[in-house]
């Protein structure tokens, strides 16, 4: 009789086991998806500083254009 309890104990550790590993799998597999959502913002984001950047610098130059 204890053998057949130690075997159930085991099935059903391993079973929760690989719910985890299941789980696990799928948070990894939505912090892919996040992470690529952030690297596309953080990239639209250096696109806008450097066409804003390029803006101040041409705005800079003709007031020192005008200052000459």
């Amino acid at each position: 009789c204890k053998g057949h309890n130690m075997d159930n104990i085991i099935l059903i550790g391993a079973e929760d086991i690989r719910a985890g590993g299941n789980s696990v799998r799928e948070g990894a597999r939505e912090m892919r998806g996040v992470v690529a959502e952030i690297e596309i913002i953080f990239r639209r984001h250096e696109q806008f500083l450097d066409e804003w950047l390029l803006r101040f610098e041409k705005t800079i130059e003709s007031l020192q254009e005008l200052k000459a």
